[in-house]
């Protein structure tokens, strides 16, 4: 089941506190974990390797005004997921949450997909290049 990319970027902000960036980068690798351990996107958006990093537009520019600074929680509706599709979702949240944003940053560029797709025109990372390059998450995030 593919959820809608608003609806998890909500849970990961009421969650934990993040600011844009860092929201990307746990959305990316949220991606990276449902391709890997489910073989099934947890969500139908397409991610672009932007200079800054992984970066899914429209939840960018919604959280923009933002700025460098946290996201405030404004929307308190629920949605749901499965059970064991909650847990993946968390595990890969607090799995970033040891992180800075900057960290994550560098990690992500060091990686395949997104050197890959920043030298191509549309600049996606495609669903494909994460599932051949990611096996086990908790490998590539490592301090």
């Amino acid at each position: 089941m593919e959820y809608n990319v608003c609806l998890i970027a909500r849970h990961i902000i009421r969650k934990t506190p993040v600011n844009n960036l860092k929201l990307q980068c746990i959305l990316y690798y949220i991606q990276a974990q449902f391709l890997c351990e489910k073989g099934v996107p947890c969500f139908n958006a397409e991610i672009e390797a932007w200079d800054v990093g992984p970066v899914i537009p429209n939840i960018y520019y919604k959280y923009k005004p933002f700025g460098n600074g946290n996201i405030i929680p404004f929307e308190s509706d629920w949605f749901y997921v499965k059970e064991e599709d909650r847990k993946m979702v968390d595990e890969v949240i607090d799995l970033c949450d040891k992180f800075s944003t900057t960290r994550l940053l560098e990690l992500i560029s060091q990686q395949t997909p997104w050197q890959e797709a920043r030298i191509k025109s549309n600049k996606i990372i495609t669903e494909e290049s994460i599932k051949e390059y990611f096996t086990n998450l908790s490998d590539y995030l490592t301090e």
